[in-house]
């Protein structure tokens, strides 16, 4: 009898108290156009990174190494992610606030190499590829190799950016999958005539 109370005592602790996770809350500052992400260790605040709209960091303290586990307090999403030397490395994954997988990222020493997002009900809405980025491609916005689709899963947008392309393009779609926009760029992003 004495085991039993003990085991109900021990699971309704809760599994927390136990755990040595490294948590990442993210506030963005309005006005500021930055973002501050606060490390805590054991509800320990243990780092802090400020990151700017153009990507500017600035670290106070010590980042963590492996996973770390976050919440962005704006918007109510959460995930985990992964550190190396200070810099997101490997698989992160994030979450809407209600538990579907909202972002599947991956990241090579701090670069985002692919990412992909989804609608809520698990459908693939975005998909990116910027592990062979032309940097020096001007064309349009965009970077890599992505696709962007609509809800009834048709293909609504994609380009290609890359460091083998000799052109890059641009297409858009219509909901009923015809082509509505194309365009080519060369790799100092002037618009090529369309062939």
């Amino acid at each position: 009898m004495r085991f039993i109370i003990l085991s109900v005592l021990f699971l309704s602790v809760p599994v927390c108290a136990f755990s040595q996770d490294v948590l990442r809350k993210t506030k963005v500052i309005r006005g500021e156009e930055c973002s501050v992400d606060v490390f805590y260790k054991d509800g320990e605040e243990v780092g802090l990174q400020r990151r700017t709209a153009d990507g500017q960091k600035d670290v106070e303290g010590k980042l963590p190494e492996g996973k770390v586990k976050f919440i962005d307090e704006t918007t109510g999403v959460y995930g985990e992610e992964y550190y190396k030397r200070g810099e997101k490395h490997g698989t992160s994954r994030t979450y809407f606030p209600t538990g579907e997988l909202m972002k599947e990222s991956y990241y090579l020493n701090g670069v985002l190499m692919t990412e992909k997002e989804f609608f809520k009900n698990g459908q693939v809405r975005f998909e990116a590829d910027y592990s062979r980025n032309c940097d020096a491609c001007k064309g349009g916005q965009e970077k890599g190799a992505g696709k962007i689709y609509y809800r009834n899963g048709k293909l609504k947008y994609e380009w290609n950016f890359n460091i083998e392309q000799v052109r890059g393009y641009q297409r858009a779609y219509t909901q009923e999958g015809e082509l509505r926009f194309e365009a080519y760029y060369d790799q100092e992003g002037r618009r090529l005539n369309n062939e």
